[in-house]
């Protein structure tokens, strides 16, 4: 019996961890308190986190979902972004005569946008999901090539590729929707339910539901799970070998083909980003970053061009906050927000700017220059330090 005035709610019991809390209040996303008797995302009030508890050390979304953390950098082919202040800065091939960072294409879109999402790349591409259900892909620095997304959910993730590939979003209730350039009408992948992070790479796709299971599927079909795994938090899936690896929830990364650990970090990590080539990433819960895998562009960062097998540490960086990687290569933003990058970089040439002694240079196109860093380089500009 709810009394008039003086509760909002009475369910008869002194529970608080469904719809009315023991204090005869309406439970609700920033309450504090985690609400449990919901078990699919889809359903309105669901919660498996709230924003100001510790939950596990993963993200919380504003909707009290659990999802990966949202990416304040990318990786295109020939440059890079970051989000600022709500605004997303690119410097590379099509930046300003210096190369330095300038405002991105993101200028070119309707004023007033407001909490703006930087989403994944493939083959060069970014997305920007703004007002949490409208979205635009386009490639990195090209501003006359915008698609537009529209969705009937408010989106978190998009993986998006040129070519053939397919192209996927996750919206906050956990729903999959892929499509193809040829056929432009998104459909839900069957078989998953409750996922919290995706990783795409041409016809591959990996996902991790709530409770931490890893799913595979190809193209449009269904997806299935993948046995014998610890629980997950993220996913990460390439062309070669590992093709497919996860983060586990106590910070192990694991090959999804057999479950056993990939040597060579030391400590815990907290983000695992691949360049969708043959290289991998890992940031560490110490801030320091270790990368593994093809290196003849220098894009492991130790300062050789010599493949790693194992996991090795990328020289000269600290106290990083969030990496990111794509084919050019990656990049690492730290705490003093200095955006440090190795691998594939490339600036115009004409002799203004002359690259470090560990980068190889070389001519490419005639008006750019292609640099081989095989440690991190700082790339400088407003409004970075």
């Amino acid at each position: 019996l709810v009394h008039e005035g003086e509760e909002a709610c009475d369910d008869g019991n002194d529970s608080d961890a469904d719809a009315c809390l023991s204090n005869c209040v309406l439970a609700r996303c920033g309450d504090g308190i985690v609400r449990q008797d919901l078990m699919r995302m889809a359903d309105v009030g669901f919660e498996n986190c709230e924003p100001e508890l510790d939950n596990d050390g993963e993200h919380c979304g504003w909707d009290c979902r659990r999802r990966r953390q949202p990416r304040r950098v990318v990786v295109g082919d020939d440059g890079r972004c970051v989000l600022h202040e709500d605004r997303v800065w690119c410097s590379g091939q099509a930046g300003n005569a210096r190369g330095r960072f300038e405002p991105g294409p993101l200028t070119l879109t309707p004023a007033g946008l407001e909490g703006l999402v930087l989403t994944n790349t493939k083959h060069g591409y970014f997305c920007v999901i703004w007002d949490r259900q409208n979205a635009s892909c386009q490639p990195v620095l090209y501003a006359n090539e915008v698609t537009g997304i529209s969705a009937p959910e408010p989106l978190v993730d998009i993986n998006y590729g040129a070519r053939s590939s397919s192209r996927c979003t996750l919206s906050i209730y956990g729903r999959v929707r892929c499509w193809r350039p040829e056929n432009p009408v998104p459909r839900q992948i069957e078989g998953l339910e409750n996922i919290i992070a995706i990783s795409t790479h041409e016809e591959d796709g990996l996902a991790v539901d709530d409770d931490g299971v890893a799913f595979a599927w190809r193209g449009m079909g269904q997806a299935q799970a993948i046995p014998n795994l610890p629980p997950l938090k993220d996913v990460t899936v390439q062309l070669y070998h590992p093709t497919r690896a996860g983060l586990t929830r106590d910070g192990r990364v694991i090959d999804l083909a057999n479950g056993q650990v990939l040597r060579g970090l030391p400590e815990a990590t907290t983000e695992l980003v691949t360049n969708g080539g043959a290289s991998r990433c890992a940031l560490l819960s110490t801030g320091a970053v270790y990368c593994r895998g093809s290196n003849s562009q220098g894009q492991v960062g130790n300062g050789t061009y010599v493949d790693q097998r194992s996991f090795v540490h990328v020289v000269g960086l600290e106290q990083v906050e969030t990496i990111a990687g794509g084919s050019g290569g990656f990049c690492a933003l730290t705490d003093r927000q200095e955006l440090w990058c190795w691998g594939r970089l490339r600036y115009p040439a004409n002799g203004e700017i002359v690259p470090p002694a560990h980068c190889s240079n070389q001519q490419w196109g005639g008006s750019y220059e292609t640099w081989y860093c095989n440690r991190p380089t700082r790339i400088t500009g407003h409004p970075l330090p």
